[in-house]
């Protein structure tokens, strides 16, 4: 667990939207604050969903559940190419 978001985009949503798939993620920048929808595959929506989803504090009335995609990247055996991870 992290000790702060700084900087890290928050996922906001995921839905299925005329036969697409699509997310929605937040990020604020010098105190302003953005969303932005992407495309996503099918896989990777139904990762969001459960994601969005789990609620491991549910026993803890008043706790707001917050989801961040983590600042990293790596790369994938036997690739050039970097790759989120």
């Amino acid at each position: 667990m992290r000790d702060n978001h700084d900087g890290m985009p928050e996922i906001i949503d995921a839905f299925e939207k005329a036969g697409g798939y699509f997310g929605i993620v937040e990020i604020e920048i010098g105190g302003v604050s953005k969303q932005f929808q992407f495309g996503l595959s099918a896989n990777g929506y139904r990762a969001l969903r459960k994601i969005l989803l789990l609620r491991p504090f549910d026993s803890m009335p008043g706790i707001k559940q917050r989801y961040f995609f983590a600042n990293g990247y790596g790369k994938l055996p036997d690739s050039s190419t970097p790759s989120l991870g």
